[in-house]
């Protein structure tokens, strides 16, 4: 006995009448009619239809199908330069749907100068320096160089060392080029001195002061009014005398004498006699020292007026005198009057 069907009611295997209701689950469906195609973008639609009754229908989705890529291309391109990064977007599309698959920020390093070849443009001389030119032929950016001043046959002057003395420096032999101006140590120009100071040399100094003594012991008291000249006989050379000091002060030569090989000194009165009473420092002088007493100045003597205590009485000689005197005046005056008379 058929069964029910979704359009059709069970039949009576005996009778072979209709009975009951349909079916309304029981289809027999076919395979399926793709009914839309599935793209990249969009299910398709498998469309299955009931043999029992056409109008009976169910669709299922038929799987996407997988995009297929384009080759990449670059969008918002933005060109490195020598100095400046560069960007772009690489992006990939699909050729089915034109579908944006993947976009990836690219970065473009700074491309770098590509100079060319130096160019000389100002030539060097022996007083200056030259410059050379190079130029990018990307960006037409210009470097510049400087060119060494050109090697020159040097023009020496010839330095005498001098030696040092006591009170004036010396200096190191060397040499002086007299077109580029440079000092050298040597007339080759081997070996150039940059620093100037170097071939001073100190001067020597003088040594300490010798403190000579005296070959007799010197006076150390003089008196006012004595008339008396002083001597003083230092130790040291006579070619080495340089003078005399008192108290500090160089004295004038016509105030003193000198003389002999062990340098004799006199000091003039005429000039003891100027310093006040005191102390005084006198000093001979020799170039490389000095020999010094002590002068002690002291007040000149004055004797006391004479004070008689009654009038002083004429000597014998003065009364004889008185005598004479007054006789020879009478006898002028016996003669005048006897002349007188005889005229």
């Amino acid at each position: 006995m058929p069964a029910a069907t979704c359009s059709n009611k069970a039949i009576c295997s005996v009778c072979g009448s209709e009975y009951g209701e349909l079916d309304a689950e029981n289809h027999d469906w076919d395979d399926g009619v793709v009914t839309t195609l599935p793209t990249c973008t969009k299910y398709g639609v498998l469309t299955h239809t009931c043999r029992y009754d056409a109008s009976h229908t169910y669709t299922e989705p038929i799987k996407m199908k997988e995009h297929i890529e384009r080759d990449d291309v670059k969008e918002n391109v933005l060109n490195a330069t020598c100095t400046s990064d560069g960007s772009y977007d690489l992006v990939t599309y699909c050729l089915e749907c034109d579908g944006e698959l993947a976009r990836v920020k690219v970065i473009v390093r700074a491309l770098g100068h590509e100079f060319g070849e130096w160019t000389v443009t100002t030539a060097p001389t022996e007083s200056s320096e030259g410059i050379e030119t190079r130029v990018c032929s990307r960006c037409g950016e210009k470097e510049m160089r400087s060119i060494p001043k050109l090697d020159h046959s040097h023009k020496m002057t010839h330095c005498e060392a001098v030696t040092p003395t006591e009170t004036e420096e010396g200096r190191k032999e060397y040499y002086v080029c007299s077109v580029c101006g440079k000092w050298y140590e040597d007339a080759e120009g081997a070996k150039e001195i940059k620093d100037h100071g170097s071939v001073v040399i100190p001067a020597l100094g003088k040594p300490d002061p010798i403190i000579y003594g005296f070959a007799v012991a010197p006076v150390t008291e003089w008196k006012k009014g004595s008339g008396k000249d002083i001597v003083l006989i230092s130790t040291a050379d006579f070619s080495k005398f340089v003078g005399v000091k008192v108290d500090g002060a160089l004295l004038d030569n016509s105030n003193f004498t000198a003389s002999g090989d062990d340098t004799k000194v006199t000091v003039k009165a005429e000039y003891l006699q100027t310093l006040t009473v005191g102390k005084h420092t006198i000093v001979v002088v020799s170039d490389d020292g000095e020999a010094s007493a002590t002068l002690n100045v002291t007040e000149e003597s004055v004797l006391p007026p004479d004070t008689p205590d009654e009038p002083t009485k004429p000597s014998p000689a003065v009364w004889m005198i008185a005598a004479v005197a007054i006789v020879a005046i009478a006898a002028i005056v016996v003669v005048i009057v006897i002349k007188k008379k005889k005229k």
